[in-house]
């Protein structure tokens, strides 16, 4: 067992300051698979539990409380990232954003195939990234934990022009909540992502980027609200 270096209260029960063991966590919700390769679990109708404890290194969130939709189909084909099972539709303002169904919110000690790329929820770390800018790339399932707490994902590709980097890392300064690194493989130069939803950018838009930012750095699709982003994983740039 290791000890606890990070708790936060997710306002469902009182703040845990102690890791527990494996043995003592309840088996895992079988997560919701839209896209998915034959690697990834199918779909199951309604998985219910609540769980209490985390893996190690952290103490933190719940596991999902349920799983109830059915997979849907992407209208849209974006360019960049891979909106595998998402349904399009219009947020605040004049973004156009992809939504996704319900995403598993269980711990895992393992890497995760995401059906998305970058991902916008489902199994991941019980360690979340600290949020900032970074000039190289954080794992995938840190970053999900982020954005379980309320974190937009802002990933760009690594051979964006550095001075549209430079815009990227000014726009992290002031804010909590907003996590920015490369992804290898983006056919996009920029992709913005939150929980269970994302935008991929054809062309660089600082100000469609800062709109989504706006919309949803902890927004109402926060499954834990109030959840920190910081004193886990990562040193941030800015």
């Amino acid at each position: 067992r290791r000890p606890t270096t990070a708790s936060h209260d997710d306002g469902r029960r009182n703040t845990v300051s102690v890791a527990q063991d494996d043995d003592q966590r309840r088996p895992p919700t079988e997560a919701a698979c839209i896209g998915c390769t034959p690697m990834i679990r199918r779909p199951i109708i309604l998985v219910a539990y609540a769980e209490a404890v985390l893996g190690p290194g952290l103490t933190g969130c719940s596991s999902s409380s349920s799983v109830s939709v059915a997979p849907t189909t992407a209208t849209t084909a974006a360019a960049g990232g891979t909106t595998a099972g998402g349904t399009t539709a219009a947020s605040e303002g004049d973004i156009s954003v992809t939504t996704f169904p319900e995403q598993s919110r269980d711990h895992v000690k393992t890497s995760v195939v995401y059906p998305q790329g970058p991902p916008i929820g489902g199994e991941h770390s019980a360690i979340w990234q600290n949020c900032g800018f970074y000039s190289t790339p954080v794992a995938d399932e840190n970053a999900v934990h982020s954005m379980e707490h309320g974190a937009v994902w802002i990933t760009y590709s690594p051979d964006l022009p550095v001075d549209q980097q430079a815009e990227l890392k000014a726009m992290a300064a002031g804010h909590t909540h907003v996590l920015i690194s490369p992804y290898p493989g983006l056919t996009s130069p920029v992709v913005a992502s939150a929980w269970r939803t994302q935008k991929p950018f054809a062309a660089f838009d600082a100000a469609g980027i800062q709109a989504f930012i706006k919309a949803y750095e902890e927004g109402p699709q926060t499954p834990e609200p109030g959840a920190p982003c910081d004193g886990a994983l990562g040193s941030p740039e800015s």
